[in-house]
Formats: C-alpha cells, sequence, structure tokens
C-alpha cells in the first residue's frame, strides 16, 4: 500500500492527537476512532494506531536512547506516532515518513531540527534493534505495570500465551444467530468456546455486504462474548429477565434467544444514546425486548439478572490494546467500586431462588473472583456462588470472566 506525503503528514497529525488524548485518558481508542474528523482515514488509523500500543513499549525504549531530555508532550506524541509508522507500517519507506512528520513539526511550530535528528537516527536503531524476525518476549510488549501484575501471577507458559494473543490482530468472527440460514460468504469454523461463532475467511466486506448480515442472522462479536450468557441456568424457567450493562444489546439477543414463551426481557443501559443501538439491534431481529435508559423505570423483581459490568478491559487487549496502557492502580479501585455498586442495584431487584450472572472482560483477580467473594460476604447466607469461569485471552478469542450466584433467601 502507498500513500503520498501530504496524506502520511494527515495521517501522522490525527495518530499524535490520538496517543495524547488517551495518554490523558480524555479518550478511548475506539471513541477517538469514532471521531467524524477521523472517517476519511479510520482504517489505515486504526490499524497504525493498533500497533503503536501493542509495540509502544519497545518502541519507546529505543526512542528514549535518542534525546537526553524527555520533549514536550506535543512534541513526543509526534515522534511516537511517526515512530510507530517506521516500526510496523509499509505505506512510506522511513524516510518519506520522517520528511512528513519534519513537515508536520514546522507547520505547528514544533522542534523540526530534533524531530528530523531523533527520528532518522531511530530508523537506524530501529533497524538493528528490533528485526522483523525478532521473537518478542512478554516483559519486551507489557506495559511495565500490567507485566510485573501478571509474571506474579501466571507461569511461563500463560505468559508466553498472553504475548502471543497482544502480537496478534483478532480474526473477523461473528456469532449465528438463531434460525440463520446457510451463508452465503466462506467461512471457517470459531474456537471451541462456544459452537455458535465462525471466523470469517474473506475480508470482513464480504461479511458486511451478506444476506444473512443484513437480515439480522449475524452479530459481529467475539467469541468471549458469550461466556456470561452461556451461564445462564434455563432449567428454572425465568419469568423476567433484566440485562443491568446491555447496550449495544449483543448479549441481550444471546438471553432472548433463550428466553421461554412468556417471559419479559428488560435490556437496561444508562446510555440513552447506546440504547438506540440495542433498539435497532433488536428491530433488526424482530425480537422484543422492554428497552430502558431511565433508572426510576427499573422493577424487580427479577428471575435472571446480567451484570455485565464496566472494566477495566485487560482481557480484551487484542482489539482494545490502548487500555493495558490506561490501567493503573487508581483507575482499578474506581471500576472496583462502580462494579461492586452495581451488584448492590442488581441484588435490589433479584428475586428470591434467582440467578445473577456477574461478568467481566478483565482478567484481573479485583475485578472478578474478589467482586464475587465481597458479594458473598456482605450477604452471608442469602446468596451461593454455583459456577464460574475465567476465560484468558489467546491468539483465537479475547478474554472473559463469568459467575452464576443464586439468591437464598
Amino acid at each position: 500500500m502507498t500513500a503520498s506525503v501530504g496524506t502520511a503528514e494527515q495521517l501522522l497529525e490525527l495518530a499524535a492527537d490520538g496517543i495524547r488524548r488517551i495518554d490523558d485518558c480524555l479518550i478511548t481508542l475506539d471513541d477517538y476512532l469514532d471521531l467524524a474528523s477521523v472517517a476519511p482515514l479510520r482504517r489505515t488509523l486504526g490499524h497504525l494506531l493498533c500497533n503503536f500500543y501493542r509495540y509502544r513499549q519497545p518502541i519507546s525504549v529505543q526512542l528514549a536512547k535518542l534525546y537526553r531530555f524527555r520533549p514536550a508532550p506535543e512534541v513526543e506524541a509526534l515522534l511516537l506516532a511517526a515512530a510507530g509508522e517506521v516500526a510496523l507500517q509499509d505505506r512510506l519507506a522511513p524516510p518519506l515518513v520522517v520528511n512528513a512528520a519534519v513537515a508536520l513539526a514546522k507547520r505547528r511550530h514544533l522542534p523540526s531540527s530534533l524531530v528530523n535528528a531523533v527520528l532518522r537516527r531511530f530508523v537506524a536503531l530501529w533497524a538493528e534493534k528490533c528485526p522483523k524476525s525478532k521473537t518478542w518476549r512478554a516483559e519486551e510488549l507489557f506495559p511495565a505495570a500490567v507485566f510485573q501484575r501478571w509474571q506474579a501471577r501466571f507461569d511461563a507458559d500463560q505468559l508466553s500465551e498472553l504475548a502471543s494473543a497482544w502480537r496478534t490482530e483478532p480474526e473477523f468472527s461473528f456469532r449465528i444467530e438463531a434460525g440463520c440460514p446457510e451463508l452465503d460468504f466462506p467461512w471457517q469454523p470459531g474456537p471451541e468456546v462456544s459452537r455458535h461463532y465462525r471466523f470469517a475467511v474473506a475480508a470482513p466486506e464480504a461479511v458486511l455486504n451478506s444476506t444473512a448480515f443484513h437480515s439480522g442472522c449475524l452479530y459481529i462479536q467475539d467469541p468471549a462474548a458469550a461466556t456470561a450468557p452461556e451461564l445462564a441456568d434455563w432449567s428454572s424457567t425465568p419469568k423476567r429477565v433484566l440485562d443491568l450493562c446491555a447496550a449495544p444489546g449483543g448479549k441481550s439477543l444471546m438471553l432472548s434467544e433463550r428466553l421461554p414463551a412468556g417471559a419479559e426481557l428488560v435490556a437496561f443501559d444508562r446510555s440513552a444514546a447506546r440504547q438506540k443501538l440495542t433498539l435497532r439491534n433488536f428491530a433488526l431481529r424482530h425480537r422484543q425486548a422492554v428497552i430502558l435508559s431511565d433508572p426510576g423505570q427499573l422493577a424487580g423483581p427479577f428471575d435472571l439478572i446480567l451484570v455485565d459490568a464496566p472494566c477495566s478491559n485487560t482481557g480484551v487487549f487484542r482489539r482494545r490494546p490502548d487500555a493495558l496502557w490506561r490501567f493503573s492502580a487508581a483507575t482499578l479501585r474506581d471500576i472496583c467500586q462502580t462494579q461492586g455498586e452495581l451488584l448492590e442495584r442488581a441484588w435490589g431487584l433479584l428475586a428470591v431462588g434467582g440467578q445473577l450472572i456477574y461478568s467481566t472482560c478483565s482478567i484481573e483477580v479485583e475485578e472478578d473472583q474478589q467482586q464475587v467473594a465481597a458479594m458473598l460476604e456482605r450477604h452471608p447466607g442469602k446468596i451461593a456462588l454455583e459456577t464460574e469461569k475465567l476465560l484468558l485471552p489467546t491468539w483465537r478469542h479475547d478474554g472473559a470472566y463469568a459467575a452464576r450466584l443464586r439468591r437464598m433467601n
């Protein structure tokens, strides 16, 4: 793939802006790529930034060798974006990337001579220290704070598997809805974690332009997303079911497929804007659900409640590599507090004998097993853990955690 220097300059400007805003915790990578100003270069920019965050650690290590003092944030963001382009992309030859970065620095009144000197030295240093044949170890890739946590918890083989997942771009996967006709494009079976998933063989456009997709027979989703809904116990025939963090509706749709005749499904999310997606997804598939965003409209009891809680996203780093770079002890504490509050909210809506399924896309103990343990301690003798499952990320699927609890009295 080739690109003009002008396009490369525009791409670097967007990439540098994204890096600064993501690092300042003003926005996530997904949300940044959804901005209208990014739209013309969304795919190329997304590829660049995702790869950058996967290899940010070694890129930063090599860059740090080339200047005595850490540059100003705006300059550093430009250097990081350009270094990422040099190290990981084939759109332009490295000298042309450097030229584009220098031109951008001049236009933005940044020290262009510094940008030029550092990046030209980086080109040579990266080729010497980080050849394409290099096998990257976990400690060379993961942010230090995350690696230290995982090194204390996982063995060498698990760390190697996590590093392999980190290096691998996710395959384009989708879930087959109930009653889906034969697919009109080639596909491969998904991983063993759920039999309802497939991988696309051709480019994503083949799926997105297919009859099956436009008729609502497919839902674009990672196989790990099925971990929580598939943990539900339907033998007790729940009459009222609640998805407490529903938008955009993927897990609610899975629950609706198993809903007993005459049962009610309530899909709730505090974001009215995101609930428009939930409404659209249900309408496309002609499924019934009460879709709410006003907490005052929630009224129990429910026989089954799914709490797919906001989390640190450490289990989905293949798709959101910026999540590991935003991870910190402070954010973890805030997230855990929110998760605990959601569990208590669900407890207040849960019928006696009802089941509460708690899930995250995190693989951190504090967000998973410890949240469940805390719930049991807060309600001794009133709630029991029936089953739980932790799925670590691999190159074939994301990570996830889910637990099913039962209210005893």
